[in-house]
């Protein structure tokens, strides 16, 4: 992988380490960057407590970065085994990333910004989501929760953050195809002229790439917990 794709790939995992960022400030849970590495003592539901931020981060490293016996690793550049270190693979994605279109499409018919609590509460529900995005999301300036509906019905949703990179497309659920189109179409109405990157796995994938976007590298997140010890006879 070279040139453009690498410049693509960076991207994608500058815009999710903001992303990651701007997630753990809504609960003001302190995170640090050192030696590439991302990391946070308190990680919210959903997401690692370390963060590889270049590929030349080795094993050492993530554990130095490492605090206790449980948690994940998010491996951006998928370099590492950590099955030494007592790891698993929990999944692995794909990066994404999109070019703008020619001319920025209308937000689609039932798509909005969440403007309130008790909307982002249910999209949440929707989305199993709950305990990580709090009502200050509704006024940041970098961050847009989207939600779709069809005949008044919450059945789509996502969203958005603004970065000098890209304009990162997470958390995107939905009950069709078409719907999570038209997540994508609201993402570049919202931030026409910029393209948009992510990640996804599965399902959730082959649907992003048939709505354009283009797979730029791996994603594999590793997970380690505590297992208890057989019980004494």
């Amino acid at each position: 992988m070279g040139g453009v794709e690498d410049e693509r790939l960076r991207a994608a995992v500058a815009t999710s380490r903001q992303w990651y960022d701007e997630v753990h400030a809504l609960h003001h849970r302190p995170a640090l960057v050192e030696d590439d590495v991302w990391r946070t003592g308190r990680p919210l539901p959903w997401h690692s407590q370390v963060v590889t931020l270049a590929p030349t981060v080795g094993a050492g490293h993530v554990l130095a970065a490492f605090e206790g016996d449980e948690g994940s690793v998010a491996d951006s550049f998928a370099r590492l085994d950590l099955r030494p270190q007592g790891f698993d693979v929990l999944f692995e994605a794909r990066w994404l990333h999109r070019d703008p279109p020619a001319a920025p499409p209308p937000l689609p018919d039932g798509w909005s910004v969440v403007r309130s609590a008790g909307v982002l509460a249910e999209w949440a529900d929707r989305h199993d989501y709950r305990g990580v995005l709090t009502e200050d999301v509704l006024d940041h300036p970098r961050l847009w929760v989207l939600s779709g509906r069809r005949s008044g019905r919450l059945v789509a949703g996502a969203v958005v953050h603004d970065t000098p990179a890209a304009v990162g497309l997470s958390n995107v659920w939905a009950r069709e195809r078409s719907d999570v189109g038209d997540a994508v179409r609201a993402a570049q109405a919202l931030h026409p002229g910029r393209p948009l990157t992510g990640y996804a796995r599965g399902e959730q994938l082959a649907r992003l790439l048939a709505e354009g976007f283009a797979e730029v590298g791996t994603h594999r997140v590793w997970v380690r917990s505590v297992r208890p010890s057989a019980p004494s006879r």
